[in-house]
């Protein structure tokens, strides 16, 4: 679980870091397309990352 968090993290970073790029782009719809999954993906790390800390 350990490094399923960690690779969702990471994934989430890059999806983050991708969709701030695309902002300077004129397709503001792309970047609400790759920003939320982005979120998503870190909040759902950081629960797996939390939960084997704490079990």
């Amino acid at each position: 679980m350990l490094i399923l968090s960690i690779i969702l993290l990471v994934v989430g970073i890059i999806l983050i870091s991708i969709s701030s790029f695309v902002a300077y782009r004129q397709d503001i719809d792309l970047r609400e397309k790759i920003y939320l999954p982005g979120v998503l993906f870190i909040l759902i790390g950081a629960i797996c990352l939390i939960g084997y800390f704490v079990a």
